[in-house]
């Protein structure tokens, strides 16, 4: 009887041992998973940190080169709270072809066709010759069919200013554009391809007899700006200059970094365009 009773005894600590050691086990596991959460947790809020460090070091690069009004200059580094801080600034839009920012429907894009100064004023001395060839070129995606709203601001060689309209559309027959009074292109100027490959249509403006259908300019004419609205979808624009002459800049563009001792990078581009005409001279102005 004491040998059955010492037998049941060994068994029930033999499970009370294997008990407590999976209990070890069970309770080891949750901890070693509460400690690598938490570890994990510290490097991601670490991480975070120090993005957001990065980021604000590169906007600090972005603050300073706009204070600074440099058009075009070299490469600026310095170190803020122990963050590397590296911007550039320089010219957009001085090539022979230029392409815009997506544009919204009813939203204007601002080719300036006069050149600026330091400051950003417009230089009216220096200007786009009259009858030298652009193609504008819009439809930027495969079922873009966007009509456009072209407005010309130029100067008079008897120092007036006016503004000529006109406006044109690859797809009469849609839905709604009966509405405007849209000038159709013509069949070469829908094949697409047009401004090194990426638009479905353009439009030669400036050309030689005439700047568009209706609108002849003298040679002494100061091209100041040509303004480009889409209509009834979104697109993005491009200007090609035909004969490889530049464009005048369109603005500045701004490169800042900022680097941190654990090499975390974070960028950021800023373009900046000259000081747009209100588009309130688009209606004021004289219009033919």
């Amino acid at each position: 009887m004491k040998l059955k009773c010492r037998n049941l005894i060994r068994k029930t600590e033999g499970q009370i041992v294997l008990i407590l050691v999976l209990i070890t086990i069970v309770g080891l596991t949750v901890g070693l998973s509460l400690i690598s959460r938490t570890v994990t947790d510290v490097r991601i809020s670490s991480q975070i940190e120090q993005s957001n460090r990065a980021f604000s070091a590169a906007e600090a690069g972005v603050e300073i080169a706009l204070k600074s009004a440099v058009v075009n200059g070299p490469t600026v580094t310095f170190n803020l709270s122990q963050v590397a801080v590296t911007y550039k600034v320089s010219t957009v839009g001085d090539s022979n072809v230029y392409t815009f920012p997506n544009a919204q429907t009813g939203k204007t894009q601002v080719l300036w066709l006069a050149d600026h100064d330091s400051d950003g004023n417009i230089v009216e001395s220096s200007t786009y010759p009259v009858g030298s060839p652009l193609d504008v070129c819009w439809g930027s995606t495969v079922n873009n069919n966007a009509a456009v709203v072209m407005s010309l601001l130029y100067k008079t060689i008897d120092n007036n200013y006016k503004i000529a309209k006109s406006a044109y559309d690859p797809d009469p027959a849609a839905p709604g554009h009966d509405i405007y009074n849209f000038l159709t292109l013509l069949p070469e100027d829908m094949i697409g391809g047009y401004c090194n490959g990426n638009y479905r249509f353009k439009k030669t403006i400036n050309d030689v007899l005439q700047f568009w259908e209706g609108l002849t300019l003298t040679p002494d004419t100061k091209l100041i700006s040509l303004w480009l609205q889409p209509v009834d979808q979104d697109t993005s624009f491009a200007i090609n200059t035909r004969t490889g002459t530049n464009l005048y800049k369109q603005g500045i563009q701004i490169n800042s970094q900022g680097l941190t001792s654990t090499g975390i990078l974070r960028r950021i581009k800023v373009i900046k365009s000259f000081q747009l005409i209100p588009q309130v001279f688009n209606y004021t102005l004289f219009s033919e």
